[in-house]
């Protein structure tokens, strides 16, 4: 059973003798991205309204170098990729969470999701960036949350908004532009 901290449900893993912790929302539950889920993930990932918003198209191999990646932050950290389920039907909708990320400005703490098209609109992706930030500052006590957005991914750009980030610069890249945002913890 998940403990409720705040806004953010947890629900605690075992994974080789440690315990790890996923996030639920208010409508999802979370659990570590494992092998199993390389079929969902390539799905969504090789989607054509998906792809070119996390870097391209990958083929089964890279998705599951991926996934071991993913597994590797969390064994590390402690926290890392949730996939993230609907409550009221148990399908999978996308993942996201906290991750330890190289982006334009160098390595840090970021917040990230891919949800599925099918359900986009339905609010999944901002109550995953909320309640990962509130992860971020309650739990891990860090002081500042970044996410790295491509400027032409509208939507997203008004997902870490909503999460309460905001534009700290931008990073030309000569074939696109990389929008780095960030949070800080308020103190007091």
């Amino acid at each position: 059973m998940p403990d409720r901290v705040g806004a953010l449900w947890l629900t605690s893993f075992t994974l080789d003798d440690k315990t790890d912790v996923a996030m639920d929302t208010a409508s999802l539950i979370g659990r570590p991205v494992t092998d199993e889920d390389l079929a969902f993930v390539t799905r969504v990932w090789n989607d054509e309204r998906v792809a070119p918003a996390i870097g391209g198209l990958r083929t089964a191999q890279q998705l599951r170098g991926r996934i071991a990646r993913w597994s590797s932050h969390r064994h590390i950290h402690g926290f890392g990729a949730t996939l993230f389920h609907e409550r009221s039907t148990d399908q999978p909708v996308g993942w996201g969470g906290l991750q330890h990320s190289d982006i334009g400005i160098g390595e840090r703490l970021t917040v990230g999701y891919v949800m599925a098209p099918d359900v986009w609109g339905r609010g999944y992706a901002t109550e995953v960036a909320l309640e990962s930030v509130a992860h971020a500052f309650g739990e891990l006590g860090v002081d500042h949350v970044y996410a790295s957005v491509l400027s032409t991914n509208a939507a997203s750009r008004r997902v870490v908004v909503k999460a309460g980030l905001a534009v700290q610069c931008e990073v030309d890249h000569g074939d696109h532009v990389e929008v780095i945002y960030v949070v800080a913890r308020r103190r007091g």
